[in-house]
C-alpha cells in the first residue's frame, strides 16, 4: 500500500505537470504559425529534398527532439518567405544554383536551431559535410559543386549570412513548444500508470512525433494536438491492460482539453501511415 507521503508528492507532480503544460499551451497559442509549405515557389520536389537532407543530416548529428523541431519550423518560415530570404542574401549568392541555395537553407536551419537548442552544437563543417555526402549519393559528386576551398569558404559565408536574415524572418522568435515537449510531460501526467510503461511510452512517442516530421499533413497540427493523437496511438499499441490503457488515454484528454473525436480523426491518420 502507498504511503501518504508518496500519494501527496505523486498529486504535487501531476499538478505541477498539468502547469506546464497549461503554460505551454499558453506560449504555443502566442507564438506557434501554421505550416504551409504549398505556399511557396519551391516545388514539391525540392521541398522534399529539403525535408529528408534535413532529418537525416539531424539524426546523423544527434541533436535533441526540440532542435529537430524548431530546424522544421524555420524551414517552414523559410520556406513559406522564400522570396524574402532570397532577397535579403547577397548577389553573388543569388545568381548560384538552385542546389547551391538549397543546401545553404538547409545548413541554416540546422544550424540556428541548433545555436539556440543545443549546449554543444554541432559544427557548420559538419553539417555540410554531411548534407554534400546525401547530395552525393542522390544526385552527383560534391566536387561538380564545391570546386575548391574558396568555394566551401564562400558557402560557410552564406551560410551565416542566411542565419541572420532567417532570423530576422522570425521576428528573432523561435521558442515555440514542440510534440516532444508535450509528449515529454504528458508521458508523466498520469500518476497512476504503472512505472513500467513509461521508458517504452516516451521513445515510442518520440518515435513517432519524429517521424511525423516528414509529413506535411502532421506539420499543420499544433503541436500539442499532435503530442495529444501520438501518446493516445502509442499507449493503444502498448499497453495491453485496457483499464491502465483508458484510465491513461482519460487523463490526457482532460488536460489537453480536445474532443475526443478531434483527435481519433488524427489518430486514424497515424494509423494509415504508420502500422
Amino acid at each position: 500500500m502507498k504511503s501518504d507521503t508518496y500519494i501527496e508528492e505523486a498529486q504535487y507532480k501531476q499538478r505541477q505537470i498539468r502547469s506546464f503544460i497549461t503554460a505551454m499551451k499558453k506560449l504555443e497559442a502566442k507564438r506557434w504559425e501554421p505550416f504551409n509549405l504549398h505556399k511557396s515557389p519551391l516545388s514539391s520536389l525540392n521541398i522534399h529534398i529539403i525535408q529528408n537532407y534535413m532529418i537525416d543530416t539531424m539524426e546523423h548529428a544527434k541533436v535533441t527532439h526540440q532542435t529537430m523541431y524548431v530546424g522544421t519550423y524555420l524551414m517552414n518560415i523559410g520556406i513559406k518567405n522564400w522570396d524574402d530570404l532570397m532577397n535579403k542574401m547577397p548577389s553573388n549568392y543569388k545568381k548560384k544554383e538552385l542546389d547551391w541555395k538549397l543546401i545553404v537553407f538547409v545548413v541554416t536551419c540546422i544550424a540556428l536551431a541548433a545555436n539556440y537548442e543545443e549546449i554543444e552544437p554541432p559544427s557548420i563543417r559538419v553539417l555540410l559535410e554531411h548534407v554534400l555526402s546525401l547530395r552525393q549519393v542522390s544526385h552527383e559528386p560534391p566536387d561538380a559543386l564545391i570546386k575548391t576551398k574558396k568555394h566551401l569558404s564562400l558557402m560557410k559565408k552564406h551560410i551565416n549570412d542566411m542565419q541572420v536574415s532567417l532570423w530576422s524572418l522570425s521576428n528573432f522568435q523561435v521558442e515555440v513548444p514542440s510534440s516532444f515537449s508535450f509528449i515529454t510531460h504528458l508521458v508523466e501526467s498520469d500518476a497512476n500508470l504503472p512505472s513500467k510503461y513509461y521508458k517504452k511510452l516516451l521513445r515510442n512517442c518520440n518515435k513517432t512525433a519524429l517521424k511525423a516530421l516528414k509529413l506535411s499533413k502532421f506539420l499543420k497540427l499544433r503541436p500539442s494536438l499532435a503530442a495529444t493523437a501520438i501518446c493516445i496511438y502509442v499507449a493503444r499499441c502498448i499497453i495491453k491492460d485496457l483499464e491502465v490503457q483508458n484510465a491513461f488515454i482519460t487523463c490526457i484528454l482532460s488536460i489537453m482539453k480536445y474532443s475526443r473525436k478531434r483527435v481519433e480523426i488524427i489518430i486514424q491518420q497515424l494509423s494509415d501511415n504508420f502500422s
